[in-house]
Parts: C-alpha cells; structure tokens; sequence
C-alpha cells in the first residue's frame, strides 16, 4: 500500500513541477521555434542576396533575373539555401515556397527571368496561418519596423519602409487563394524600374 502512495505523490510532484516550469519559463521560451525559424529564412535569404551582389560587382551586371538563385552556383552560392517555413518544407521543390528573386512583392508561381528583380523574397504562408503570422511577426520584430504592413491594395510594386523585413501581400489569384505573409529583402542596387534585364 506505501508503494502506491508513494507513486501517487511521485506523480503529482511530477506534474506539479511541470506546471510550475510552463509558468515560469512562459511565452518567449515556447516561441524559440518561431524566432529560429525567422532567423534562419533571413539569414538564408541574405545569403542568397550577397551572392547576387557578387555576381553584380564580378560581371558588370546591373540586374538580376526574377527566378529561384540556382543560376548563382556554383560560383557564388555552394549549395542552394532553403526556405525553413513549414510549407517550404512539406512542399519541397515548389517555386511557390523557394526563396527567390522578385521584381515585386507578388506571391506567384513562376519564374520571371527576363525581369529584372528589385526583392529576395520568400512566402512564408496565408493570412489564416497562425504559425506564418507568428514568423512574419518577429521577422518585422528583428529586422523591420515592429509591425508587419497590409501591402494587398497598393498593386504589385508596394511601398515598403525598411529594406529588410515581412509583409501581408497580395498572392497570384491563379496560385494563391488569399493573402500570403512574405519575407523580402530589397536589392540596393537594382533600378525600381520594372525593365527587362541585360542578362
């Protein structure tokens, strides 16, 4: 009889002491694989971003193509970098979750190449996603102004302050069936323009 009383003692220690560390550790202990996932898209992306700066100063090039960065290995990128968002993940290969070069803020699913690009971008997820929300927000928490801007009215080319964050943007209605949160880095030194490149 002891041995079941002490094991019912053990057990509510055992679930006290749980509850007592989800109290004390809270909120920001369980976000850490948000803020992982955040920093390690856009180191991702800056990586991909630097070696298109690279390639510019190296050839002479003034802009770069709106496609997925393969074109930059293996000179300038060793291996092709990954989005970590969930639907990069469980959708490996689909240009609709790759990180790449866009000449605009657009979720879409193809390549543009012959235009020349103005963003590093990946789509994280739609607007009813509370996980790509949550990695928008601390995207916009760690690199942009602390709020994530509504650009789904403002057409394909938005106005966006910092050169570097996350958006709610308008998604390709062929492609996407509603608003789509997206991680862009701006490339300094593209035109705006939306021209067709010399590559």
């Amino acid at each position: 009889m002891s041995n079941v009383l002490i094991g019912i003692i053990g057990v509510v220690l055992f679930i006290g002491l749980a509850v007592a560390g989800a109290l004390f550790l809270g909120d920001r202990f369980s976000n850490v694989s948000t803020t992982n996932t955040a920093t390690q898209l856009m180191s991702a992306m800056r990586q991909v971003s630097d070696a298109a700066d690279m390639r510019k100063m190296d050839l002479g090039k003034n802009h770069t193509p709106s496609t997925t960065p393969e074109f930059l290995m293996p000179q300038y990128l060793k291996s092709l970098p990954k989005s970590p968002v969930p639907l990069a993940r469980s959708n490996p290969g689909d240009y609709r979750w790759a990180i790449q070069f866009n000449n605009n803020l657009l979720a879409d699913g193809f390549a543009e190449p012959g235009r020349a690009a103005h963003f590093v971008m990946a789509v994280i997820g739609p607007k009813s996603d509370d996980k790509a929300k949550a990695i928008c927000a601390e995207i916009a928490r760690l690199y942009g102004s602390g709020q994530i801007p509504d650009v789904t009215g403002q057409g394909f080319t938005p106005k966006v302050g910092p050169m570097t964050g996350c958006v709610l943007g308008s998604g390709d209605t062929a492609v996407f069936a509603a608003a789509q949160y997206i991680a862009y880095i701006r490339l300094e030194s593209n035109d705006m323009s939306d021209g067709v490149t010399a590559d």
